[in-house]
This record gives C-alpha cells, sequence and structure tokens, in this order.
C-alpha cells in the first residue's frame, strides 16, 4: 500500500488535500480516541495512526514526496513542482 492509498488521496493531491486528509483520519485513529475502547480495536488504532504518520511524513516533506514518487516511478515536474 503506498502512503497516497494510506491517505485516501491522488498521487495529484495537493500539499492542502494531503493535510486535509491526514488530519481526518487523525480524529478517527488516534490512539487516544480508543483508549476505553476493546484492546484489539485500541491496536487496530494504533496500527493505522503509525501508517497514517509515516504518509504524512513523507508527502507533507516536498523533497520527501519527490523521492518518493520518483521511488514509485511517478512523473513530476521538478522546475515547477507540479505532479504531472
Amino acid at each position: 500500500m503506498t502512503h497516497y492509498e494510506v491517505l485516501g488521496v491522488e498521487t495529484t493531491a495537493s500539499r492542502a488535500a494531503v493535510r486535509s486528509a491526514y488530519v481526518r483520519l487523525a480524529r478517527t485513529f488516534h490512539p487516544d480516541f480508543h483508549a476505553d475502547a476493546d484492546p484489539n480495536v485500541f491496536a487496530y488504532a494504533q496500527d493505522r495512526m503509525r501508517e497514517i504518520n509515516v504518509a504524512w511524513q513523507v508527502l507533507s516533506n516536498e523533497a520527501a514526496r519527490q523521492a518518493y514518487d520518483q521511488r514509485l516511478g511517478l512523473h513530476t515536474d521538478a522546475f515547477h513542482g507540479s505532479r504531472i
């Protein structure tokens, strides 16, 4: 699963769209919101939040995102910083 799939955004998503997806998912899966839940639900929330955080760390940083996109074989316009 790619970081884009984790956050549920397209590879062409803007930084604002990536941030919005991150915030929405963090509000859903943050373990603090599941502290009183069944241990299995809590463990699932922790795992999902780890994935969400890693995806956010990469996709919110333009240099890291460009390197990640290159590893995925996505085309980027390095001069303009836009995805094509």
